[in-house]
């Protein structure tokens, strides 16, 4: 990659003196030649502790930027004769439309290969997150400020090849390019929008920001067997909206046809424009996003936010028994209660070997089809909320899988009224189609077991490590659990022990705001009981209280003598 080196104080070691290297890199084509200004930089010789910047762009912008300097430079002229008859009588200093039809052959000439292909081959492997820090090239200043002098000096001189007035393509045109950079334009999902390319261009106009709407409708994104089916139903059936069938963007359902004229076609306009106007109807959506192309999820992800949708992720934090499930309805059709009451399964079926490696590579590409979406959001300003299934189904807590559900439904303005204890017996009881036994009878499931438990757990949203608090007055006992995710990113649940001296009412308050927070104390503790025998109080002691964000600091306090007894702090 190109880009300047350098090295600099290490703000974040204790050691005053301690340097890093300083990269910052750009995607700058391999045939960009300044040594002054910049230097070539192999990203697999960098480590963990080096800070790695990295300047993005446009990529149709990006593309413009390097046609106009091909041409400046001369490269096309001073290129090395092909072989190739059609290649050789090219034109050396095509139009931008000329080379844009052409592009194919003009990308087989070497040194124009190297300036125009993908920021993702540049990259070689590595994701975003490799980076500390990314800076859209319009934002470039305030890079400049933060950095040494020495090295704001040579960035800023890039300026003016990052800088190049973009003229309008036609419609065909444009879907080349929106193809030929379609991984890129995914990796830089929530930093660049194809919406706002395709506006540029084309004069089409997608903008309908719904930001005042009252109520706003959802997406649930999720897996298939992924579970939760009778919360999604319960939140469709209190919700202002209706629902479409789920997973309408699968081939045979309601809104299939916008992905299929996609994959068949590569229009990409086409396909915003579609999804553009199933998303008019303000349609409740459950969307299976690991069956889907890349680009069919990213286009629904940037055009629902211009509806003002909201968005929960629903997702497995450990996948064997969704993959065993997956599995067997792969093979069976058995995918949900009505296919096993129609379907017969032929007992041969059980001798397929589970195909592990399949089954494990799968899991991986779901986990990064959500994460990128996920992140997408929350760069592009927004909130997404995101469950796993083992916090609701699975949970140790129940009164934590309660405060999830009612989380979520006041952040989804979810009707209130229908969160009786009868609605969450029944909500958070785990369902089954009776298939389950069947699941481990193939050949081979042990070993799958026993390999799909070495993946990593997959969170979207991880709990800090740490909280500190402090025990004021009256209290016989106190434990403070670490704290255990909220629906929202960066918002989180306190739990713990609370026993005090006296019987009083308790009540949580933010200590910033001095507004009060939802709180319940006196849950059964059997195992305090079992501590103090001799304390009425004991036996319900635990405590909830939340969400709260990072950074806050809570006060604990008597009620009937606003007395503090104990102080949080989540770091």
């Amino acid at each position: 990659m190109k880009g300047i080196q350098f090295f600099t104080e290490d703000a974040e070691s204790k050691n005053v003196a301690s340097k890093v290297n300083l990269s910052v890199l750009t995607d700058l084509n391999q045939g960009f030649d300044e040594p002054d200004l910049i230097d070539d930089i192999d990203i697999n010789t960098l480590n963990k502790r080096d800070k790695k910047i990295l300047i993005i762009q446009d990529p149709v912008a990006r593309f413009i930027s390097n046609y106009k300097k091909l041409i400046e430079d001369g490269v096309l002229s001073s290129a090395e004769p092909l072989s190739e008859p059609n290649l050789a009588t090219l034109p050396k200093s095509p139009s931008l439309e000329y080379f844009i039809d052409n592009l194919e052959s003009y990308e087989a000439i070497p040194e124009v290969h190297q300036r125009i292909h993908s920021l993702k081959k540049i990259l070689n492997g590595k994701s975003l997150d490799f980076f500390n820090h990314i800076y859209k090239t319009h934002n470039i200043e305030s890079l400049l400020r933060s950095l040494p002098n020495e090295a704001s000096l040579r960035i800023k001189a890039l300026i003016p090849f990052f800088s190049t007035e973009i003229p309008k393509l036609s419609s065909e045109r444009l879907n080349k390019l929106l193809s030929f950079y379609e991984d890129d334009f995914n990796l830089l999902l929530g930093y660049y929008s194809r919406i706002s390319t395709i506006e540029y261009h084309t004069e089409k106009c997608f903008s309908v920001i719904s930001s005042d709407l009252e109520v706003r409708p959802f997406i649930i994104w999720t897996f298939r067997r992924a579970g939760g089916t009778n919360l999604a139903s319960a939140m469709f059936k209190e919700s202002y909206y209706s629902p479409i069938e789920h997973e309408p963007f699968n081939s045979d359902r309601v809104w299939g046809d916008a992905v299929i004229d996609w994959i068949n076609t590569k229009d990409t306009i086409l396909l915003f424009k579609k999804i553009h106007q199933c998303l008019a109807e303000k349609r409740l959506i459950k969307h299976c996003m690991e069956i889907m192309p890349s680009t069919l999820n990213a286009a629904l992800m940037e055009l629902s936010i211009r509806h003002g949708y909201n968005h929960v992720f629903l997702y497995r934090e450990h996948p064997t028994d969704r993959l065993l499930s997956l599995n067997y309805a792969s093979l069976t059709g058995i995918w949900g209660p009505i296919q096993k009451k129609e379907i017969r399964v032929d007992e041969s079926i059980f001798d397929t070997p589970i195909d592990i490696d399949k089954l494990l590579g799968h899991e991986k590409v779901c986990r990064q089809k959500m994460r990128s979406i996920y992140k997408a959001l929350k760069i592009s300003g927004q909130a997404p909320i995101n469950l796993s299934f083992e916090q609701l189904y699975e949970n140790k807590s129940f009164e934590h899988s309660k405060y999830l559900v009612k989380n979520t439904f006041e952040n989804l303005s979810i009707n209130p009224a229908s969160l009786t204890a009868g609605f969450f017996s029944k909500t958070l009881k785990r369902g089954s189609q009776g298939t389950k036994n069947d699941y481990t009878r193939f050949p081979g499931a042990e070993e799958f077991i026993q390999e799909s438990k070495k993946l990593p757990s997959f969170l979207l949203n991880k709990a800090p490590a740490k909280v500190a608090s402090e025990k004021i007055e009256n209290i016989l006992h106190f434990e403070v659990w670490k704290p255990v995710n909220s629906a929202r990113p960066d918002e989180f649940f306190l739990t713990g022990i609370l026993l005090t001296e006296n019987e009083s009412e308790l009540r949580a308050y933010n200590q910033g705001s001095n507004l009060e927070i939802n709180a319940e104390f006196n849950l059964h503790s059997q195992r305090i009981k079992s501590l103090f025998p001799s304390i009425k109080s004991a036996s319900n002691c635990r405590f909830i209280i939340g969400p709260i964000s990072r950074g806050a600091s809570i006060t604990i306090e008597e009620s009937q003598n606003n007395s503090p007894i104990a102080k949080f702090h989540i770091k």
